[in-house]
């Protein structure tokens, strides 16, 4: 991720929910490959032709998990869509000394409260001597995260029905975010858990009516889903179970991230999210908290992974990400 951006500083200092709903998921991807987020211009020659569609496919639904949401039970996905990338090494110091600020920060302030801090490092995360950063910049990933989302803008599709794709600021953030959502997944979690959803945003919705309105940044409904981490952890997939954990834990056990039953869900193909090439194999297990190393989502979701690895052995990864997409017969 890049710090030296400064709407991605500001990041760092937004209120409890976005820390635990985005800001773990990006911080974590970037702590397990400090490259992910460095991306500068591609010489043509170094990465196999492809459009800026195949790669946005690719990035969505594999570097940042999209498939959970195409072909899973995960309801949204969100993900980045504003990193540009570090095209010098003059910048390049510049985010590396920026880093080393971020990690300073987390450390000084690891023992205040949640609210008051504005930088977090629940991995431990050690600063790479600058040599070490500077050849993970030059083996990372290249294209920017702005610069597919943008391509994918202008040549945008009607896709299917039952999945949406588009960007908004989440609550009370000044920074938008991409958001992909499978439409019965979330129906069915605002379904399954409306009394809490209306008890806590204090308004009994219609299904249909808030799934119609998701895109809108006005929408008191969403604002208040968006500014909840309790409600954002359920939509978000993490399990009804860890969302209520972890914000019941915020309210009585200060420093949740330093307790020895919280654990973060992730596997070893996290490192391959850096790579200039991803298969559906690289495919990581989401991001999260969660109480007990026998955690029943991350199971579910590592189930989940090995069936999406299947389906595409024998297929076309973009040919067939689009066919779904856009609604096409794909149980062939």
């Amino acid at each position: 991720m890049r710090v030296q951006n400064a709407k991605k500083i500001a990041f760092t200092k937004l209120p409890p929910w976005v820390i635990y709903a985005i800001g773990i998921v990006i911080f974590v991807s970037f702590s397990f490959n400090l490259f992910l987020r460095n991306f500068f211009k591609e010489s043509p020659s170094k990465l196999p032709f492809k459009t800026l569609e195949a790669r946005f496919l690719e990035n969505l639904m594999i570097r940042e998990g999209g498939l959970y949401t195409l072909l899973g039970s995960k309801p949204i996905t969100i993900f980045d869509i504003e990193s540009k990338g570090v095209e010098t090494e003059e910048e390049l110091l510049i985010q590396y000394n920026e880093f080393e600020q971020f990690l300073k920060r987390a450390e000084e302030e690891k023992d205040l409260p949640e609210e008051d801090r504005t930088a977090f490092n629940p991995q431990g995360i050690q600063l790479p001597s600058y040599e070490d950063y500077k050849k993970g910049w030059e083996k990372s990933y290249k294209l920017s995260a702005k610069k597919l989302w943008s391509s994918w803008e202008k040549n945008h599709k009607i896709i299917d029905s039952k999945f949406r794709l588009f960007s908004r600021k989440l609550g009370d953030s000044s920074i938008k975010m991409g958001i992909f959502a499978n439409v019965p997944n979330l129906v069915y979690a605002l379904h399954q858990y409306q009394s809490v959803f209306s008890h806590r945003t204090g308004i009994k919705f219609d299904l249909q009516k808030v799934i119609d309105e998701i895109e809108n940044e006005e929408s008191a409904f969403w604002n208040a889903v968006f500014n909840d981490h309790y409600l954002l952890g359920i939509i978000c997939g993490y399990g009804e179970k860890n969302a209520f954990l972890y914000d019941w834990s915020e309210k009585h056990f200060p420093g949740i991230s330093k307790e020895k039953s919280l654990f973060f869900s992730r596997d070893k193909s996290s490192n391959h999210k850096g790579k200039e090439e991803v298969y559906p194999k690289d495919l990581s297990t989401p991001v999260f908290f969660h109480f007990g190393l026998a955690d029943q989502t991350k199971i579910n979701y590592e189930l989940e992974k090995q069936k999406i690895v299947e389906f595409f052995d024998d297929k076309d990864f973009v040919q067939e990400t689009l066919n779904i997409l856009l609604g096409g017969d794909y149980h062939k």
